[in-house]
């Protein structure tokens, strides 16, 4: 019997090579990690509706945020380390602070956001958030936690929205108001002990904003004026807690919010101010303006997720260039974007 070796190792070669690229294939299917984001803060933080807004337009990406806070209503980070037992509105997944930052917790923070706010010094606060995040990194799992500085808003009873943000001549020593200088001299500080601080720019984003609405009143669609920013003298409107959610997006991945879609259902009734389409479109854009400005950190994994990326991708593009050269009809997979089947979050 005489056997054709040429075409036996043709045919060996072809089902090892697609043997791989399935295995490529299954895996990038299956991949589904998540964002596990926790927050400190008061109602601000609550506004941010990371656990509805947030996780939804992040539900597209292969990692998707999962998001749990601590509340304590009309506190800054110092009252909320003097009685870390109270809070006003109940966890989601994780446990109040004392839980989920206990050392022994079994889950491991991808990100944790901390929202700094009246009730002391600027210096008091970044003493707080350093407490804190001390608790954070005790727990071995969140040795390399991202920290985030969540930035809001002042009242409107405090005066005109850009007088207030654009204010100068703080210090350290200043009575802490969210305000353009009071960040940064935050982060300066924080940055010291913290060199990964990162921020999230809301109030930046809405000064921004700010500024074209007191060029043209109609360079924002659904915006009149700042006051579209609240629903009352403090608290974010629909309008605002969109924004909030795009510029957390945005920080976080580190990408460009522009495409997310602009069909929003999750306005609430007696929020105040809803974007359009078109403004929620026009957010995106101003928002990712306004992010790349700050230095995103990523990471101390991501240097080794993106050379794997990098090794995976060539692999992938040789295994393609073989199959077609086997006349075969098998396409490449995306190896380095989205999972083809999104999380599903519970």
């Amino acid at each position: 019997m005489k056997i054709n070796i040429q075409w036996m190792s043709f045919s060996t070669n072809k089902v090892f090579l697609l043997s791989i690229c399935l295995l490529f294939w299954n895996a990038v299917q299956a991949r589904c990690d998540f964002v596990n984001l926790y927050s400190v803060g008061n109602s601000l933080t609550v506004d941010l509706r990371a656990n509805s807004g947030l996780e939804v337009l992040s539900s597209g990406q292969s990692n998707p945020v999962l998001h749990d806070y601590h509340v304590k209503c009309g506190s800054s980070l110092t009252g909320i380390l003097a009685t870390p037992e109270t809070f006003c509105v109940p966890s989601l997944r994780w446990g109040q602070l004392n839980q989920a930052f206990a050392t022994n917790a079994p889950t491991r923070f991808n990100a944790v956001t901390l929202q700094p706010f009246y009730g002391n010094t600027i210096r008091g606060e970044v003493n707080a958030a350093n407490s804190l995040i001390g608790m954070i990194r005790a727990n071995p799992l969140n040795s390399d936690t991202r920290i985030m500085v969540y930035a809001t808003w002042a009242t409107q009873s405090d005066g005109p929205f850009l007088s207030r943000w654009n204010q100068t001549g703080l210090t350290l020593d200043s009575p802490f108001v969210p305000s353009a200088q009071s960040y940064q001299l935050f982060m300066n500080e924080l940055r010291l002990t913290v060199p990964s601080a990162e921020i999230i720019p809301v109030g930046h984003v809405m000064a921004e904003i700010a500024q074209r609405l007191a060029v043209n009143p109609n360079a924002i669609p659904g915006f009149g004026s700042t006051s579209d920013f609240y629903r009352d003298d403090i608290h974010a409107s629909n309008a605002t807690s969109y924004i909030a959610g795009v510029t957390a997006f945005a920080t976080i991945y580190n990408k460009s919010p522009v495409g997310l879609g602009t069909s929003w259902v999750y306005d609430l009734n007696g929020y105040g101010t809803s974007l359009s389409p078109e403004g929620r479109a026009a957010v995106q854009s101003i928002t990712w303006e306004v992010t790349q400005g700050f230095t995103a950190v990523p990471e101390p994994t991501s240097i080794a997720l993106l050379a794997t990326v990098i090794v995976i991708s060539g692999l992938g593009q040789f295994f393609l260039r073989t199959s077609q050269r086997l006349k075969t009809h098998a396409k490449s997979p995306d190896l380095v974007g989205h999972s083809k089947v999104p999380c599903q979050i519970t």
